[in-house]
């Protein structure tokens, strides 16, 4: 008889705008730290997925798209200029799911006390 594995899903959020844009029309850009990251996990058995976000969604879509992806880990890539709408997010995140959600890129690297203590 074969053992499963339960296999831990990753979500990345990817907020790639600047301000309350809402301008869903935007491509927006590469991440190569998300890419690598995603790469190593799948090399290892976890699943992964990426929710690019070229505009502010509001509550209801972010949340439904939170939902559907279904994940255990939710990591956000926060640059400075999303901060506060990364804030919003992962407020939202908490009353949509479960998962265990962690914030890193480049605001986390040069103040990480802030998020921190960012609820």
């Amino acid at each position: 008889m074969s053992e499963t594995k339960e296999t831990l899903k990753f979500l990345f959020i990817y907020p790639d705008f600047l301000g309350n844009e809402k301008r869903k029309d935007m491509k927006g850009s590469y991440h190569e730290g998300i890419a690598i990251i995603s790469a190593v996990l799948k090399q290892h058995g976890y699943q992964t997925a990426l929710y690019h976000l070229t505009y502010l969604p509001d509550e209801a879509e972010f949340k439904e798209r939170i939902k559907k992806e279904n994940a255990d880990i939710i990591g956000f890539s926060v640059r400075t200029s999303s901060v506060s709408q990364v804030r919003t997010m992962c407020k939202w995140v908490k009353e949509a799911t479960k998962a265990f959600t962690i914030c890193g890129g480049p605001h986390p690297t040069l103040a990480p006390d802030e998020m921190i203590e960012m609820e």
